[in-house]
C-alpha cells in the first residue's frame, strides 16, 4: 500500500509542477499580450484613418501630391503597424514553445514514469494506460485554454 501511494505521488508530482508552470505561463502570457495588443490596435487605427483619409480626399491626393510624397505618407503608418503586429506575433510564439515545452516535459515525465513504475511492478499495466491518456488529453486541453484566453486579450486591446 505504501509503495501504490509512492508510486502515485511520483506520477502527479510532473503534474503539480507542470501546473504551477502553466499558470506563470497564462499570467505572462495576457499581461504582455494586453499591452501589444493594445499598441498593434492604435498603429492600425492609425494606418486605417490615413487610408480612409487618403481615398476621402483622393482628388486632392491626385492633384497636388508627388509620387514620392504619397508613398511616404503611406510608408510612415505601415511600418509602424508591422513592427507592432510582428512583436505581437513573436510573443504568441514564444508562449506556444514554452507550451510545447511544458506539454513535453510533461508527456515524458509520466509517461516514462508510469514505465518505470510499470517495469518495477510497482502500478498495473491499466494505470501506465490511464496515465498516457490523461497527459495527452491535457496536451490539447492546455493548448486550446491558453489560445482562447490568448485572443481573448489580444480582442480586448
Amino acid at each position: 500500500y505504501v509503495q501504490l501511494s509512492l508510486a502515485g505521488f511520483l506520477l502527479i508530482l510532473p503534474w503539480l509542477v507542470r501546473l504551477v508552470l502553466y499558470f506563470f505561463l497564462i499570467r505572462w502570457t495576457v499581461k504582455k499580450v494586453s499591452l501589444a495588443s493594445k499598441t498593434a490596435s492604435n498603429a492600425r487605427s492609425a494606418l486605417n484613418g490615413r487610408v480612409i483619409d487618403g481615398y476621402t480626399n483622393i482628388y486632392l491626393v491626385k492633384m497636388f501630391a508627388h509620387e514620392k510624397t504619397k508613398l511616404d505618407y503611406v510608408k510612415d503608418d505601415i511600418e509602424p503597424t508591422c513592427r507592432t503586429i510582428i512583436s505581437l506575433l513573436r510573443l504568441e510564439t514564444k508562449m506556444q514553445i514554452v507550451l510545447w515545452l511544458l506539454n513535453g516535459f510533461l508527456i515524458v515525465a509520466v509517461i516514462g514514469g508510469a514505465l518505470i513504475l510499470w517495469m518495477r511492478d510497482d502500478i498495473a499495466v491499466g494505470a501506465v494506460v490511464a496515465a498516457t491518456m490523461l497527459v495527452l488529453r491535457l496536451d490539447a486541453m492546455s493548448a486550446w485554454i491558453i489560445g482562447v484566453i490568448t485572443i481573448s486579450f489580444r480582442n480586448l486591446g
